[in-house]
């Protein structure tokens, strides 16, 4: 939250199951990594993206873990 935003984008998740690895990464409508972060031995999590350096446009988030993935849409105002 929120999206779409202009200064920072706030997310958590939780985990059935302690992750040994796991990372974000923002990605542009190219593919192209413009941010990323990495924990290990975690279960749930707090983090906020900054988007002051971002150009507005579409990106998605991407959150990994050792058992999947999913992505969100943010949209950059």
């Amino acid at each position: 939250y929120p999206n779409p935003a202009t200064v920072e984008a706030h997310y958590r998740f939780a985990l059935t199951a302690p992750s040994t690895q796991v990372s974000w990464q923002l990605l542009d409508l190219t593919g192209r990594v413009v941010q990323t972060e990495y924990w290990q031995n975690t279960l749930q999590q707090e983090f906020t993206v900054d988007l002051r350096q971002l150009p507005a446009g579409t990106y998605f988030l991407r959150l990994e873990t050792d058992r999947g993935y999913s992505i969100r849409q943010l949209v950059v105002y």
